[in-house]
């Protein structure tokens, strides 16, 4: 009975946990809640859930690209709830923080440089050209914004 609750809520396959996870953090990102620990407790409760329970239930089911995936709209989360001050609000030093991320994405797209490539090619391949440039505006965008909380 357990078990059913936990994959009723994480979805019954990979593909609609991922789905329901990338739109609980566009529902949260939407909202533009403020930084207050009432506002964002149940928010915080549905997200532990989502890695603790069904990240962990799909886990090795996952390939690199969906890992990649979830780990952008973690990313989304935390940059939705902590915005501004992102580094300040974990105690860290802003430079020492950009470094870290900085190392810690290097490690991880270390040795799947070929899978990337791929995807990048089948995802220019299914994509118009006025998506595309869009899509390219909205991530610079949303990398200059990540820098400048970052600097600050």
């Amino acid at each position: 009975m357990l078990t059913s609750c936990a994959t009723d809520s994480c979805g019954p396959t990979k593909e609609r946990f991922l789905e329901k996870y990338a739109r609980f953090v566009d529902k949260v990102d939407s909202k533009n809640l403020p930084l207050d620990e009432e506002t964002w407790k149940k928010m915080d409760q549905k997200f532990d859930k989502y890695i603790s329970d069904c990240y962990t239930e799909f886990e090795d089911d996952l390939t690199h690209s969906e890992q990649v995936d979830f780990a952008a709209n973690t990313v989304r989360y935390y940059y939705s709830k902590y915005g501004q001050g992102f580094a300040e609000q974990f105690g860290l030093d802003p430079n020492a923080f950009a470094h870290m991320v900085s190392e810690n994405v290097e490690q991880f797209l270390h040795g799947h440089e070929d899978e990337i490539e791929a995807l990048i090619e089948e995802f220019a391949h299914n994509i118009d050209r006025k998506e595309l440039e869009r899509l390219i505006e909205k991530g610079t965008e949303f990398i200059q914004s990540l820098t400048e909380d970052v600097e600050q």
